[in-house]
């Protein structure tokens, strides 16, 4: 699997219809690909456009196709890189989240959403010294998510002793 195919919007029909048909993930699969499609054709002629306009004078050609491929790329990123959010019932980005490393036992810091203006906040879930790695863990039923209590910004975990505070 090179790093153009290794995710599901760069496989073929006949690839996601031998590996998803009959599964629970196969109507989620169509939908996101079919909404990528959508995303594609409005996109491509203004990429195409401004990509013309910026060539113009240049030997280099891109084809459809590749533009095609990075529009898709780019959903890749996006959705390869989002999580639902509880707290506003959709979904958000978190590009600092890229720069740390994963953690399957629960990480060292986690992340909430400021309620009066959406801003992420990232948290340590405990004292760190310098030059220690930032690990955030993706799937922590929720000890990874920030709290308020009380209207203050007081953050609590479920793996600190009951109220202990985190630091900001």
């Amino acid at each position: 699997c090179n790093e153009e195919t290794w995710h599901v919007l760069h496989w073929s029909n006949e690839e996601v219809e031998t590996l998803f048909e009959g599964s629970i993930a196969y109507r989620g699969v169509c939908s996101i690909r079919h909404e990528v499609d959508k995303a594609i054709h409005i996109l491509q002629p203004h990429v195409r456009s401004k990509l013309d306009s910026i060539l113009d004078n240049s030997n280099l050609v891109i084809s459809n196709d590749e533009i095609d491929n990075a529009i898709k790329s780019s959903f890749v990123s996006i959705l390869s890189r989002s999580f639902e959010d509880d707290e506003t019932n959709g979904s958000k980005c978190i590009p600092v989240l890229d720069m740390c490393n994963h953690s399957s036992n629960g990480g060292n810091i986690m992340h909430g959403t400021d309620s009066l203006d959406g801003t992420v906040v990232v948290y340590t879930k405990t004292e760190l010294k310098a030059g220690m790695e930032l690990r955030y863990s993706y799937d922590d039923d929720g000890h990874g998510v920030a709290t308020e209590e009380s209207g203050e910004n007081i953050k609590y975990d479920n793996d600190l002793m009951d109220g202990e505070k985190l630091k900001p």
